[in-house]
């Protein structure tokens, strides 16, 4: 079945990974460096409510269907822009639905967050590899217009990232920290994005390392 690039491609996504963390991986499948990360293309073969099918895209496999790895992404970014397109919500609103969802109570004070302050999650209408969602979103435009501001992005997960209004008081080096230790405690090893911290420039309207962090083991 993967030897038919005609009937495969509709099936073409992305997902984000560490860079350095997948040296190995990366010697063996088609990808394009982003930053400190790397997107590889995968395919969806079958998704219902039991969960998601999926086959990694190797290779051996873009030499079979006589591709190569700019098609490979041009046809996975219009797949993804298509029927995985990018959600951005906020973190207090999240955690409203789910509150209400679970009938728990969420202190006033604890909700009530500054908006100038509040999380933004980053992903994509699935939940799942949306950090790949940064590569294509027009949602992260969209909120610095909002806040006529730079972005600071913490990578949460290769599922989503968060996002924030950046100004001079940030300290990278802070947010860093937190991003490593989230890393270190709370998410799984083969879930971890980067720990570093990124900036969307509004005026370039383009994503760059605004704090490396150690790398991921």
């Amino acid at each position: 079945i993967l030897m038919d690039f005609a009937s495969v491609k509709e099936g073409l996504r992305m997902k984000l990974v560490n860079y350095e963390a997948n040296r190995e991986l990366l010697e063996d499948v088609p990808y394009v460096k982003f930053l400190d990360l790397a997107a590889i293309f995968y395919l969806l073969v079958q998704e219902n409510e039991e969960g998601r099918m999926t086959a990694l895209v190797h290779n051996e496999h873009m030499k079979n269907w006589k591709t190569d790895r700019e098609e490979i992404y041009g046809i996975a970014m219009g797949n993804m822009k298509e029927k995985q397109p990018a959600t951005l919500e906020s973190l207090n609103s999240i955690m409203r639905a789910i509150a209400e969802e679970h009938q728990i109570e969420m202190p006033d004070e604890l909700m009530d967050e500054p908006l100038e302050m509040e999380l933004y999650v980053l992903s994509n209408r699935s939940g799942m590899l949306g950090a790949a969602s940064i590569l294509y979103s027009e949602e992260l435009e969209k909120l610095a217009d909002k806040f006529a501001s730079d972005l600071v992005i913490l990578p949460s997960s290769i599922h989503e990232v968060l996002v924030a209004r950046t100004n001079e008081t940030v300290d990278y080096r802070d947010l860093n920290a937190l991003v490593q230790m989230v890393n270190g405690n709370d998410v799984p090893q083969e879930d971890q994005l980067s720990n570093s911290v990124y900036l969307y420039d509004r005026e370039k309207k383009e994503i760059r390392i605004a704090f490396q962090g150690e790398p991921l083991r």
